[in-house]
């Protein structure tokens, strides 16, 4: 969902994370099986990436930074790239 609000009340915000749920975080689906996210705060400031070589397609961020701290409220970009595919930008916002 787009804000997404972990600890919302309505299910369409959205889940806090947790590792055995595939459909919480702030989920990214459709992907190619090799895929780089990066995630970005509207500055320009890196929060979090992801390198990977997917089975399932699909990948779901916890919202924490590289720190392990969870990301602020705030506006994101998500830079989603495949090699041999064009890169794709998408823009997101998280409520806490």
């Amino acid at each position: 969902p787009n804000p997404w609000k972990p600890n919302g009340l309505h299910p369409a915000e959205g889940k806090p994370f947790m590792d055995s749920d595939p459909t919480s975080g702030i989920v990214f689906d459709r992907l190619p099986v090799a895929v780089n996210i990066k995630i970005y705060t509207l500055r320009g400031k890196l929060v979090a990436k992801f390198d990977t070589d997917l089975a399932v397609g699909s990948l779901h961020w916890d919202g924490n930074n590289m720190d392990g701290r969870q990301a602020s409220s705030g506006g994101y970009f998500a830079v989603i790239s495949a090699q041999g595919l064009k890169s794709v930008v998408k823009k997101f916002a998280i409520i806490r």
